[in-house]
């Protein structure tokens, strides 16, 4: 251990040698190398944790770049594995591991099952899916999770110990996944949101780890980046199921990229209409509705229209929206269903 690197660090008598040797022995993963994770992953690297497990099987698009810092224009290689490449020229004492993963049901035993031996779980995505899976997981095997979410210039974060039975987890908060809730890519975000709520959560997992200041757990801190308020809201054990079992019976679907084989994807109700499907249908015989901005998508597929209010008077009876990840599709074209309308939404072509 470099101490002269560490030297303001060791010098807070909340943290000494014996707090700095803990940090170096710690193991800690991070679901998620975006606007949060990557923030959070700088500053542990900076304050000496040892073991740094990032797992991101997506790549850097330009549309990250204004929160994601870490990663240059252009990038080539995966989140995970640029993020090791530029925090290892930072501190060339933390161990990084990477996978190039995006975790789901079937490979989160093997990424933070025992054989990790983690004393602590960052959850930093923005799909509902795989945060109840990460919180799931990490409940039922008493592995400490900070939970970190944002939503346009709001952010979200607490800290779920999973020592005790009293302890609260993600579904006494949230009993199940929205998916319909939007992401960045669908909403956007304000770039500052994701940096303070990265770097809180980091600052909870110093915490955590050196066993100092109060920790979040049982609480949620709400934070407003406009209006400068915050709010922290005591939490309450209100799931009480069988999480073990819930585990089981869940099969997390968008645990993956919601993006991934979307071309060969199976129509999962009777108004999801497949990528398969729609170029069976006449091109006369449906409507095709954007609800993608210009900035999101500046050129749209042939027969595409954006979508408006009170634009659905006129042409084929049948209607099909499409979005970035299908959840505010879905949501309104069941809505638009309610109201006697043929909708049908399906992934981004």
């Amino acid at each position: 251990m470099n101490d002269q690197r560490y030297a303001r660090q060791i010098s807070l008598e909340a943290i000494g040698i014996k707090g700095q040797e803990k940090l170096a022995t710690a193991r800690v993963a991070i679901v998620g190398c975006g606007g949060l994770g990557a923030i959070a992953a700088a500053y542990l690297a900076g304050a000496g944790v040892g073991y740094l497990l990032l797992i991101d099987g997506d790549r850097p698009q330009l549309s990250n770049l204004h929160r994601q810092v870490f990663y240059d224009t252009g990038e080539v290689e995966d989140k995970a594995t640029a993020l090791a490449d530029r925090l290892h020229k930072l501190n060339p004492d933390v161990d990084f591991k990477v996978a190039v993963n995006y975790l789901d049901r079937q490979n989160i035993a093997e990424l933070l099952g025992d054989d990790a031996r983690l004393d602590l779980v960052l959850e930093c995505t923005d799909q509902a899916q795989v945060k109840h899976l990460v919180s799931d997981f990490c409940a039922i095997h008493e592995i400490p999770l900070v939970y970190g979410a944002i939503h346009k210039s709001q952010g979200y974060l607490a800290l779920f110990a999973n020592q005790q039975e009293t302890d609260c987890h993600l579904r006494d908060l949230f009993p199940e996944p929205d998916d319909r809730l939007p992401t960045c890519a669908e909403v956007g975000v304000l770039n500052t949101a994701a940096g303070l709520i990265g770097l809180l959560q980091a600052n909870e997992a110093l915490k955590w780890l050196l066993s100092i200041g109060n920790s979040l757990n049982n609480r949620l801190l709400t934070y407003d980046c406009l209006r400068m308020e915050q709010q922290v809201i005591q939490l309450a054990k209100n799931f009480h199921g069988d999480l073990e079992d819930v585990f089981k019976r869940s099969d997390y679907s968008n645990g993956q990229s919601p993006l991934a084989n979307r071309h060969s994807r199976q129509a999962s109700d009777d108004f999801e209409i497949s990528h398969a499907t729609l170029a069976d249908w006449p091109s006369d015989s449906y409507q095709l509705f954007s609800l993608l901005n210009e900035a999101q998508e500046p050129d749209l597929p042939g027969g595409a229209v954006r979508y408006q209010q009170g634009a659905l008077k006129e042409g084929p009876d049948k209607k099909v929206f499409y979005c970035a990840r299908g959840r505010q599709s879905k949501a309104l074209a069941e809505l638009l269903r309610r109201r006697g309308v043929e909708a049908y939404w399906t992934l981004r072509l």
